[in-house]
């Protein structure tokens, strides 16, 4: 017998005594030493092993299996001992250091805070290398996106106690790698500079050192790939590749050299564009829905539009599923693709249930009442994203995701509707400084959704040089769950203008109403108001001090709304559209007779990038009525921030005998204005503006040539109290005795 196989035999011999034995023996105790952070009824609860069985040589070895695999420990051992009872089981663990500070070292681009959120673990954890280079491959990518491609990141521990330790990230950070020549092969029709004035990378030069441009990203190269490729293939180019780039670091790892290689192909364009399968009406309607045309460029980006257009409109009919694949053949002499749409509408589908999850204080009626989708009903994907912007709109939830899932048959689905309640009660206290009410003190008490039903209560007062402002408003948008709204408000107010004063109390009641069109309500308001016009200025004319005394308004005004916006506080697209008429006076009663119509236009359009462009006019009328003059504080009074900005409140329109302006009973405005983001995350955003409009007279009429011009930028938070605006104004053709300028600053809503 060879001396290999008298040792396997010696060990398996020995392997099967053992066992014996083991087996033999019951554990009388269990017990573990050697730990100091982990309790010891923990590093048992993972062990199959319990006193009063019997000792098996497997199960302790799983056992130790399973304490290692905690993780917490370098080294794990068991031994045993006889007592009178069995055998006494010890496991004996080595820990690893406790992690008891973290710091960091050489770090200057990214600070300290930003580092400690990239670590995959905490302090007063056990230290875990894998965790470590995890934490170490994130604070890396992060310096790489911040340019610095070659960064170099280690770690060092240093004892501070008994199995405790500091850990020590040591950074080199190196200087920024720039972009020193990009290199495009193979691209004909496009010159280099057309590509790279679309790629995201950038040639470095000598201004780089203390700006981004020019700043190596793996990440941004990365994605440039992408937009040439699509470049390519939304200007004809199907045949069109991008190959990887090639990177090369310079020695000296303060350049690179990225080439990239292009085969453009052959430019083509679109052909016959026909339709097969199952078509629900006629080839006329699916053209309709479609954007690309016989004779155009073929685009990627364009085809894929119209494969969502086409599957949205399947949709809309009830077929969740339906599929519509593109089959493209291409005639490479002529150089056209042609494209037929392969639809399969599949079955269709209807709600089967409607759940709705992670409401805490809202009830399920306020989110199912704006839903334009119900149970039992057909699939409709439009109304399907209509209820989700409807949800969004009612400005309690953070987050408003639906999704669907298979219900109890293949033909229906179940929607489920997942919001994140955010925080709708505010009580706000502070002091500002508005440009037309000078220094003020404000403070509100409200719930915008009062016992989660959905109804809007608030208290505010604000407390001004020029302004004493006291409200208590209440709106239930969904009267007895209809689709009828209804509400009240009551108000003290006293305000001084330029040429005199105006204290006054009162009320309205509000209801409103769906029409016929939708998305469109009516509106009926009843306003009581007792008012005195008092303080007088000594230069005021005959038609100012006519007005001084008390009076009373009994009115009652109509009103139309549009309103299409995909979002209420910031809208991106969309219109709002209002007309209204007030009537003062005669049935009504009340010492104050006169009739005012208002209408509103305010238009939204997506760019590029997250900006918007806005688009607003106005225009105003009003008389008095029953012989009666109409009242000064019910003119049209154009200038400051909400008309035309860059001239003073109150200043443009007809002015009297003394050359004090009296407000006009016609008005005219334009806006048009262009926002953008500057930290998206925190509601801030930048705006360029350009106003038009002024008052006209009694004897005047509509004069376009006439309107007062401005153009200026400004800044805009949608802060928890409401939107703030910090806007300049900039007075295009001043005259004489008018300001060029003037900074605007105001806390309410937008056009």
């Amino acid at each position: 017998m060879s001396k290999s196989v008298s040792f396997l035999v010696a060990i398996l011999s020995l392997y099967i005594f053992t066992y014996t034995a083991w087996a033999e023996d019951t554990i009388a105790k269990i017990a573990i030493k050697g730990n100091l952070a982990i309790e010891a009824d923990a590093i048992k609860a993972v062990i199959k092993i319990s006193e009063g069985k019997p000792l098996i040589t497997e199960d302790v070895r799983d056992a130790i299996k399973a304490i290692f695999e905690m993780g917490y420990f370098t080294d794990v051992q068991a031994e045993t001992s006889d007592t009178e009872g069995g055998k006494d089981l010890t496991f004996i663990v080595s820990e690893r250091p406790q992690i008891r500070e973290i710091e960091f070292s050489g770090n200057k681009e990214i600070e300290k805070d930003k580092l400690k959120e990239l670590l995959t673990f905490k302090a007063n954890t056990i230290l875990d290398s894998n965790k470590i280079r995890e934490s170490i491959s994130k604070i890396k990518t992060e310096y790489e996106n911040s340019g610095h491609y070659v960064a170099d990141i280690q770690y060092k521990t240093e004892t501070v106690g008994e199995n405790q330790i500091k850990l020590v990230f040591e950074i080199n950070e190196n200087d920024k790698v720039l972009v020193k020549r990009i290199i495009l092969l193979g691209n004909k029709d496009y010159s280099d500079d057309a590509l790279k004035k679309i790629m995201q990378t950038k040639e470095g030069s000598w201004s780089s050192w203390i700006s981004s441009k020019g700043t190596f990203k793996e990440n941004m190269l990365r994605g440039d790939v992408e937009i040439l490729s699509s470049h390519y293939l939304n200007n004809g180019y199907i045949q069109a590749r991008v190959e990887e780039p090639q990177v090369f670091l310079t020695p000296d790892k303060r350049w690179i050299y990225i080439t990239i290689r292009i085969e453009e192909g052959k430019k083509f364009w679109l052909g016959k564009i026909d339709f097969k399968g199952d078509i629900l009406d006629s080839v006329d309607a699916l053209y309709k829905n479609v954007k690309l045309k016989e004779g155009d460029v073929f685009s990627r980006d364009r085809l894929r539009q119209d494969i969502v257009s086409l599957t949205d409109m399947y949709g809309d009919k009830g077929y969740a599923f339906a599929n519509i694949v593109p089959l493209t053949t291409l005639d490479h002499e002529k150089r056209i693709v042609n494209i037929t749409f392969d639809i399969s509408k599949g079955e269709l589908v209807y709600f089967e249930r409607i759940l709705i999850t992670g409401n805490v204080k809202t009830r399920d009626k306020v989110v199912r009442r704006e839903l334009k989708v119900g149970e039992g009903e057909l699939y409709h994907g439009t109304r399907l994203k209509k209820s989700r912007q409807k949800i969004n709109n009612l400005g309690f939830f953070d987050e408003v995701n639906l999704s669907t899932e298979r219900g109890s048959s293949p033909n229906k689905l179940n929607l489920i509707i997942d919001i994140k309640e955010r925080p709708t009660g505010t009580l706000s206290v502070g002091a500002g400084y508005s440009s037309i009410d000078s220094f003020m003190m404000m403070g509100s008490v409200s719930q915008g959704n009062l016992f989660g039903r959905g109804q809007k209560l608030q208290l505010s007062a604000e407390f001004g040089e020029k302004r004493k402002t006291y409200n208590l408003g209440f709106t239930e948008p969904r009267l007895l769950d209809t689709e009828i709204s209804a509400g009240f408000d009551i108000y003290n107010m006293e305000k001084q203008y330029t040429d005199f004063s105006k204290k006054s109390n009162g009320g309205d009641i509000r209801l409103g109403f769906p029409l016929w069109f939708e998305e469109t309500r009516g509106y009926l308001t009843y306003r009581y108001e007792e008012s005195e016009i008092f303080d007088i200025s000594t230069s005021a004319g005959k038609y100012i001090t006519d007005q001084a005394g008390r009076n009373t308004l009994s009115s009652i005004t109509a009103s139309i709304v549009r309103d299409t916006r995909d979002s209420y506080l910031a809208p991106m697209s969309g219109s709002n559209n209002s007309v209204s008429t007030e009537l003062a006076g005669g049935f009504f009663g009340g010492t104050r007779s006169f009739v005012k119509h208002l209408g509103n236009s305010s238009w939204f359009y997506p760019v590029f990038w997250d900006t918007s462009v806005m688009l607003h006019g106005a225009i105003g009328y009003a008389e008095g009525t029953e012989g009666k003059t109409l009242p000064i504080d019910e003119r049209f009074f154009v200038g400051g921030m909400n008309t035309v900005r860059g001239f003073d409140p109150r200043s443009l329109g007809p002015k009297d005998e003394s050359g004090i302006v009296i407000g006009g009973n016609k008005e005219l405005i334009f806006n048009v204005e262009y926002l953008f983001p500057l930290a998206k995350e925190a509601g801030l955003r930048g705006v360029i503006f350009y106003d038009a409009g002024n008052a006209f007279g009694d004897n005047e009429v509509y004069d376009i040539e006439s309107l007062r011009t401005s153009a200026g930028y400004g800044i805009r938070w949608y802060s928890p109290i409401g939107p703030l605006r910090l806007e300049w104004g900039y007075n295009l053709n001043p005259k004489d005795g008018e300001k060029l300028s003037r900074w605007e600053f105001s806390i309410g809503t937008f056009f």
